[in-house]
């Protein structure tokens, strides 16, 4: 289970890099979280440019690490340029980045009141769910997994607290 962040970890970085490389950098903001379930920790907060070149990494799971949210902010790709509340541009972004499995659900939902794109699978025999969106000049990647129905209430509560100073 320990293997899955870090594989899921890599193909981001390399889809953040690629999808990513040919735009500009202009102010991106790190996500503040407003709420962390209990019994839920911080395990990597790694700053935009130090992640990649173009994004940076916050990750929290569950203490036993079994679930988790990770979430990764950055440059706009050009595939979002002018495209950041169309649907379905950020479902096929959703999709473009849930490489670890076929999407067995896709959507659109919002994520503190902003329009995000979903494409929902399963990974290693637990559910996944990789969730896109655009606040102001600031790319947002999540994925969460989960194995408990409480889990998944959990990541669904973090992730949807998530806010911008």
């Amino acid at each position: 289970m320990k293997i899955k962040p870090l594989i899921t970890g890599i193909l981001i970085a390399i889809l953040f890099i690629t999808t990513t490389a040919c735009s500009e950098n202009v102010a991106v903001v790190k996500p503040s979280i407003g709420y962390v379930p209990d019994g839920w920790l911080l395990k990597e907060d790694i700053p935009y440019g130090e992640y990649t070149s173009n994004s940076g990494k916050v990750y929290y799971s569950n203490a036993a690490g079994d679930c988790g949210v990770m979430i990764y902010y950055g440059d706009i790709p050009g595939s979002l340029k002018g495209k950041e509340n169309d649907e379905v541009a950020l479902i096929d972004a959703a999709v473009e980045e849930a490489v670890l499995f076929e999407p067995e659900a896709t959507g659109t939902m919002t994520v503190n009141g902003r329009i995000a794109g979903y494409a929902e699978g399963v990974f290693m025999g637990l559910p996944e769910i990789f969730i896109v969106f655009v606040d102001g000049s600031t790319h947002i990647s999540i994925m969460a997994g989960y194995v408990t129905a409480q889990d998944e209430t959990n990541a669904m509560a973090l992730i949807d607290s998530i806010y911008f100073q």
